[in-house]
């Protein structure tokens, strides 16, 4: 028996080994799409548009704290299932350098009238804003890498009804960031 390992070594595992077969595979990193590619798959179609960086929330005056900024960025952003779709802004991640980890808006809105996205209807294009509040102290740099997600359509466990569930990292963009009144 040892002299079957014996000969099994020799013959796969050393060549494979000389030949760096147990080296460390390099990280394929997400693909990159550029600002305002439009993307798709089954639940959504999102574009990235842009990203502002302001002293005051774009929501209004009365929500801006001291001694914060805002990173807003808009997406274009169409729902094409059948149904109203609910969670979107999740969907979109902001990280290093600004953030330790991968970290969905604060706060989010529809650009047309300021009001909240808890909703977005089937096949209606909306442009959305998501916001950041960041420290004044965080250094912004000129560009953000935006990481967006996207969901698989998965049966519930429990009731077995098919959902939009279990968002995955999908594509990163880098969105020039435009300094308005800092």
């Amino acid at each position: 028996m040892l002299a079957l390992v014996l000969v099994f070594a020799v013959a796969v595992v050393l060549p494979t080994w000389l030949m760096g077969g147990f080296g460390q595979v390099p990280k394929k990193g997400l693909p990159e799409i550029q600002p305002s590619q439009t993307i798709s798959y089954g639940e959504y179609r999102i574009s990235p548009l842009n990203a502002k960086l302001t002293p005051a929330n774009p929501t209004g005056e009365y929500n801006t704290k001291k001694n914060m900024q805002y990173l807003t960025v808009q997406v274009r952003v169409e729902n094409r299932t059948k149904e109203s779709a609910y969670g979107f802004e999740d969907l979109v991640l902001v990280g290093s350098p600004i953030f330790a980890k991968l970290s969905p808006p604060e706060q989010s809105g529809l650009v047309r009238d300021g009001s909240g996205v808890q909703v977005l209807q089937s096949g209606v294009p909306e442009i959305v804003q998501l916001i950041w509040e960041i420290p004044r102290t965080t250094a912004v740099p000129p560009g953000v890498k935006v990481t967006i997600q996207r969901n698989s359509y998965n049966e519930g466990f429990f009731d077995k009804k098919m959902r939009w569930s279990a968002p995955d990292p999908w594509v990163v963009v880098t969105l020039p960031v435009t300094r308005v009144g800092i």
